[in-house]
């Protein structure tokens, strides 16, 4: 599953042998089993990860102890929080494997030094964090914006595959419509008229 990272990082940016040979020499890999969290909402968390195989749900918990699905991550996405390695804070969230998932990780001290001692792959991530504050913006924009109806249909469109994999209470939660109104959407029911 490592070559998977591999594949990845050589799609983005072309590394030298030397290259991916010090950022594997800094590397960890873990089979996260279906269930388990990888990291928990209050906890530490000193790492920067990437899912290999699988699938993974990021989540915080209300008050009355529902999940709120703020993300749900499969292959070829970074897991964990930059805002909380850089203010050296708990994790505001948690991550849990919806499927048994191998995710390689790297301690964000090491992760750092890359940036500084490999100049494309502070550009790769660079670029990344840049997409990611972009997507970001684009979600509250949406969720703003477009109905119910809609944003499900981004979902479809934007995340294939992904529908089948996922329960639909996940899905209802990670797009923020109640499940009853959800359940009207997915079995094409109507909505009341106002």
């Amino acid at each position: 599953m490592y070559s998977s990272f591999i594949d990845y990082l050589l799609e983005k940016t072309p590394f030298s042998d030397g290259e991916l040979a010090k950022i594997e020499a800094v590397t960890y890999r873990r089979e996260v089993k279906e269930g388990e969290n990888l990291f928990e909402e209050g906890g530490p968390w000193n790492y920067n990860g990437f899912i290999c195989g699988g699938l993974m749900q990021n989540y915080i918990t209300g008050l009355n102890g529902q999940e709120k699905t703020l993300s749900i991550a499969s292959e070829n996405y970074w897991v964990g929080d930059r805002n909380a390695l850089l203010t050296e804070k708990p994790m505001p969230h948690s991550c849990k494997a919806l499927e048994n998932t191998y995710v390689v990780y790297l301690e964000n001290d090491d992760f750092e030094k890359l940036r500084i001692v490999i100049p494309r792959f502070n550009d790769l991530m660079n670029e990344l964090i840049e997409r990611n504050i972009t997507a970001t913006r684009n979600r509250i924009s949406e969720n703003i914006a477009l109905t119910d109806e809609e944003r499900y249909a981004k979902f479809l469109t934007q995340r294939p595959g992904i529908i089948e994999r996922v329960p639909k209470e996940m899905v209802a939660s990670y797009l923020d419509i109640n499940p009853e109104s959800f359940e009207k959407i997915i079995n094409g029911i109507p909505w009341p008229k106002q």
